[in-house]
C-alpha cells in the first residue's frame, strides 16, 4: 500500500514538473517573438509604426510586411539605364532594399521610357496588371504623364513614390496611394556649379555658353534659374548663348561644335552643362580640337566619368545628388506604406515627408579626393530608419510643381 502511495506521488510530481516546463517554454517563445517584432520596428523607420487597423490600410492590403516569405514586385520607371545616374539609382535600390528588409523577397522590374511619356504610361499599366503585391518608384517623363500614372496606381491600389516631375492636382496629398515625391534641389545644384565655373576665371572678363536640359521639366527649369542667379552675381561673365540639349549627349557634342565655329575658341572661356553625361560629351568635342582643359566645363550628377575628368583637369566641378540614396529612399517609403508601417494619409498632412528635397554636394578640386574616398571607392550603407531625415522639407509650395 505504501509503495503504491509513493508511486502515485512520484507520478504527480513528474506531471507537475512537465506542465511547468511547457508553460515556461510558451512564455519564452512569446517574449522572443515580441522582441523580434520590436527589432524590426526599430530598424525600418524612424516614424511611428502602426498596425493596419490604425494605419488606414484597405481590407485587401496585408497587415504587416514582417512575415517571412512574402514577395513584393518593385517597379522602377526611369528614362534609361544607359545613363550612369539612373543606373546607380536602380542598382542601389536593388542592392540595399533586400538588405534592409531581409524578411521579404523582392523582384525588381526596370522600365525604361527613354523620354516617351506614352511608353511610360503603358509600361506602368502593364506592371499594374501583374499578380501579387506591388510598389512603384517613378520618374515621370513629362507633366502630361503625371495624372494618368497617379490614376493607374490609385485604381490598382499600388503605393508609389516619384522624383523630379510633379504637377498641381496630381501630388501625394491628392491621392491615397501616392505617398511621397522627391525633388532634386536643382536651383542650388546649378548655382553651385555655375559659381564654381565663374570663380575659376579669377575675376577676369569671360564668355560662357550653356547646355540646358529641356524647356518643360522641373529639373531643367530650376537648373536654368540657378544658372541665371549666378550670372547676376558675376558681372564679369557674359552668357553668349543657351540652348536645350533635351538631355541628349549627341546634341551636347553637336552644339559645342556649333559654338566653336560660331564664336571661335579664343572668344569662349567656359561651358556650363545641365548634366555630367552632357558635360563629358562637351569635353570630348573640345578634345577633338585640342581645347579640353582650356575651355572650362562643369556638369551636374557626380558620376564617375566626371570625377575622372576633374582629376585630369578637363572639368572644373560637378554636383553629387546621391542617386543610390534617392532610389533607396523612394522604394523604402512605398514599401513602408504597403506593409502598414506608415499611414500615407498622415504623411500627406506633413509636407516635410510628402514632398522633400534630396541633398546635394558640390564637388570641386578642394574636396575631390575626399569625395572619391567616400563615394566612389566605397559607399555608405543605406539606413532605412532615416528615410524621412535624409532630405529637407519643401516649404515653398509654389515651386513644387513642374511647368507645362
Amino acid at each position: 500500500m505504501k509503495r503504491t502511495e509513493t508511486l502515485v506521488c512520484i507520478i504527480l510530481v513528474i506531471v507537475m514538473i512537465c506542465m511547468e516546463a511547457c508553460s515556461g517554454q510558451t512564455s519564452a517563445s512569446n517574449t522572443t517573438a515580441s522582441q523580434n517584432n520590436g527589432a524590426v520596428t526599430t530598424q525600418t523607420t524612424a516614424v511611428v509604426v502602426q498596425s493596419s487597423e490604425t494605419a488606414g490600410q484597405s481590407s485587401d492590403t496585408p497587415a504587416t510586411g514582417t512575415e517571412s516569405g512574402r514577395k513584393v514586385l518593385v517597379g522602377i520607371s526611369i528614362r534609361s539605364l544607359s545613363a550612369e545616374y539612373e543606373s546607380n539609382l536602380y542598382e542601389g535600390a536593388k542592392k540595399y532594399i533586400p538588405l534592409s528588409f531581409p524578411e521579404t523577397e523582392f523582384e525588381f522590374v526596370p522600365m525604361e521610357a527613354n523620354g516617351d511619356m506614352q511608353q511610360q504610361i503603358e509600361d506602368i499599366r502593364a506592371f499594374a496588371a501583374r499578380e501579387g503585391d506591388k510598389i512603384l518608384y517613378i520618374d515621370p517623363q513629362g507633366t502630361a504623364a503625371c495624372q494618368p500614372i497617379a490614376e493607374i496606381c490609385e485604381d490598382n491600389k499600388i503605393y508609389w513614390t516619384s522624383q523630379c516631375t510633379m504637377i498641381e492636382g496630381s501630388a501625394p496629398w491628392d491621392y491615397h496611394y501616392y505617398v511621397s515625391h522627391i525633388l532634386m534641389n536643382d536651383e542650388v545644384s546649378a548655382y553651385d556649379t555655375a559659381t564654381a565655373l565663374f570663380d575659376s576665371f579669377n575675376g577676369e572678363e569671360a564668355n560662357v555658353v550653356a547646355c540646358l536640359g529641356d524647356l518643360w521639366g522641373n529639373t531643367a527649369i530650376y537648373r536654368t534659374i540657378g544658372l541665371e542667379r549666378a550670372l547676376a552675381e558675376y558681372p564679369n561673365v557674359t552668357l553668349l548663348d543657351k540652348q536645350p540639349i533635351e538631355w541628349n549627349t549627341e546634341k551636347a557634342m553637336s552644339l559645342t561644335q556649333t559654338w566653336l565655329s560660331q564664336y571661335g575658341a579664343e572668344h569662349l572661356d567656359g561651358i556650363w552643362v545641365c548634366m555630367d553625361a552632357g558635360a563629358l560629351a562637351v569635353v570630348e568635342a573640345l578634345r577633338k580640337e585640342g581645347l579640353n582643359g582650356k575651355i572650362k566645363v562643369t556638369g551636374i550628377d557626380g558620376v564617375s566619368g566626371a570625377i575622372e575628368a576633374m582629376k585630369s583637369g578637363d572639368m572644373v566641378a560637378t554636383e553629387c545628388i546621391y542617386p543610390i540614396n534617392m532610389g533607396c529612399v523612394g522604394v523604402t517609403i512605398a514599401y513602408l506604406a504597403l506593409t502598414g508601417q506608415i499611414d500615407p494619409d498622415e504623411i500627406s498632412q506633413n509636407r516635410d515627408q510628402s514632398a522633400f528635397f534630396a541633398p546635394s554636394l558640390l564637388v570641386e578640386q578642394g574636396n575631390l579626393e575626399w569625395y572619391i574616398a567616400n563615394y566612389i571607392d566605397t559607399y555608405p550603407d543605406f539606413d532605412a530608419s532615416t528615410v524621412f531625415e535624409w532630405g529637407t522639407g519643401c516649404y515653398d509650395e509654389e515651386n513644387l510643381y513642374s511647368k507645362s
